[in-house]
């Protein structure tokens, strides 16, 4: 199974960080991107197919795309 696609943006009127998978609309919302990554490193199927993160900075830019490989 190939690994789940989110991506990690800053919304500037909430000042949250919201989760979203690829595609959709924001799922989640998290006080700080540590928060948001955390709960994707505690997520059962995270954990069983993996994920990417694209993360975009607070200005809206391309920042890094984060990695979380499947346990075995």
């Amino acid at each position: 199974m190939p690994p789940f696609r989110y991506t990690l943006r800053h919304n500037a009127a909430t000042f949250d960080w919201e989760l979203a998978a690829a595609g959709e609309a924001p799922s989640t919302s998290h006080h700080t991107r540590s928060s948001a990554f955390a709960s994707l490193a505690a997520d059962p199927q995270v954990l069983v197919r993996g994920a990417t993160v694209r993360v975009f900075s607070a200005d809206g830019g391309y920042e890094r795309e984060r990695t979380y490989r499947p346990s075995r």
